[in-house]
């Protein structure tokens, strides 16, 4: 852009040096430096080298850039389902941009925190020690044990021995009457039943015959009263059959074995506990006691510390699955206008490919690309620059050296170094990636 203009200058100057000194050289009056022979190569000549002056100005080209901006992208595979914002839109710092589908994510986060919330209460549960409650409760199983190995060493009660006679007493008298059968008034009660039924199954069947020969002589009232009629005398026929029977097998079986029940428990009431049943009750005594002084005692120094690393561990496994769900969301960095936004909804993306672009257009930078390494040795940050925006012809803009980059790369042959400069002012007709051309002032 403005090279060949530089370029252009820079011949004249040499051109117009070399002719006068020609003309120098006419004359004779060509200074002492330029007729003095040199030195020959190994021998130091006494100095006589003059400072080097730096230029008047510097002439650079640029490229006109945000002061701050951003290429964003996502580290996660899936599939756009939100879109809060749209291209050329003005964003906060921290604002969603754009969401990927995140299901499975939010389930394991919500697992995971389930996991660290179960770890932090066992951990604080041993820190602490037992509860009133929980002491009260491990005392009350020591005094339980206690209680029932007094009872079996004591041998029975006279109310535990009066009691199982009674109930041996109370199964022998069911067992008395199921053996005995129905008694004489249960068998006139029976009988007087069924006979009553026949009596009525009789009447009824009259009442049928007479309408008999009718062809709708089912849906007529006699049919009923007949078949309920025939129904009643069956079953009072079949339970005066059943009381003439006698007492069935298997009720007189399990009349008798209550019986033997009933027979048993006070054999054992009345012999008292055995050495095997006396031997366990102190058993569950001690064992009672053992929980009680563990619960007393409280936490072992390893149970805290075995508890503390699940909980380390848990609380990773959480900080992992929330920086999983995360990167599923794609926010601004910073607080500017959204300028590109290569997104559509149901669009699956690519990890790490820059999928928007963000920049704060209140403040501009010009960003040079030919400093050559003659050049830049008489940059210095803070000095002053003018800028022209090749776009806006005739319109100047202050700025500032701010950095100059102190790694050079080769450009066509030449060492080129990159420097940014700030400008002063904005202007709303200044657009991203401008060409500028730059002025240095040393």
């Amino acid at each position: 852009m403005k090279r060949p203009l530089v370029i252009a200058v820079v011949l004249l100057v040499v051109v117009g040096a070399g002719f006068g000194a020609y003309w120098l050289a006419q004359q004779g009056q060509l200074p002492d430096f330029l007729t003095r022979p040199t030195a020959p190569v190994g021998e130091i000549e006494p100095s006589s080298a003059r400072p080097v002056v730096a230029p008047s100005v510097i002439v650079a080209e640029g490229m006109l850039l945000p002061a701050r901006f951003a290429a964003l992208s996502m580290d996660a595979t899936g599939k756009v389902v939100d879109m809060p914002v749209a291209e050329g839109q003005q964003v906060a710092s921290g604002e969603v941009i754009a969401r990927l589908e995140s299901d499975a994510q939010v389930i394991y986060v919500a697992q995971a925190q389930a996991a660290v919330d179960q770890a932090r209460a066992m951990l604080e549960r041993l820190v602490n020690g037992a509860s009133a409650e929980e002491l009260a409760a491990a005392q009350a199983g020591v005094d339980a044990a206690a209680a029932n190995l007094a009872i079996l060493t004591q041998g029975a009660h006279p109310d535990d021995v009066a009691a199982a006679q009674a109930a041996v007493a109370a199964a022998q008298g069911a067992y008395a009457l199921v053996a005995a059968g129905p008694d004489d008034q249960e068998l006139i009660a029976a009988q007087a039943e069924m006979a009553n039924a026949q009596a009525a199954l009789t009447q009824a069947q009259r009442a049928y015959d007479k309408v008999s020969s009718r062809n709708d002589v089912g849906a007529l009232p006699q049919a009923a009263l007949l078949e309920q009629a025939s129904n009643n005398f069956a079953a009072a026929e079949a339970r005066y059959n059943d009381l003439l029977a006698g007492a069935e097998p298997g009720a007189l079986a399990q009349s008798s074995a209550e019986v033997l029940q009933a027979s048993a428990a006070l054999a054992r009431v009345q012999s008292g506990a055995t050495e095997a049943e006396i031997a366990a009750a102190a058993a569950e005594v001690r064992r009672a006691q053992a929980e009680y002084d563990l619960i007393a005692a409280g936490s072992r120094p390893e149970d805290i510390a075995s508890a503390q690393a699940e909980l380390n561990r848990v609380e990773t496994e959480l900080m992992q699955a929330q920086l999983a769900l995360s990167k599923r969301t794609l926010i601004a960095p910073f607080d500017g206008e959204v300028a590109s936004l290569d997104l559509r909804l149901g669009q699956a993306i690519t990890p790490s490919a820059p999928i928007a672009q963000i920049a704060d257009f209140s403040s501009w930078i010009v960003e040079t690309t030919d400093l050559t390494e003659i050049s830049i040795v008489n940059v210095r940050v803070g000095d002053a620059a003018m800028v022209e925006i090749d776009a806006l012809p005739g319109v100047s803009f202050d700025g500032t050296v701010t950095n100059i980059k102190p790694f050079g790369v080769n450009v066509q042959g030449d060492i080129t170094y990159k420097a940014t400069i700030r400008l002063d002012t904005s202007d709303p007709r200044l657009r991203w990636n401008m060409t500028a051309a730059v002025t240095i002032t040393p």
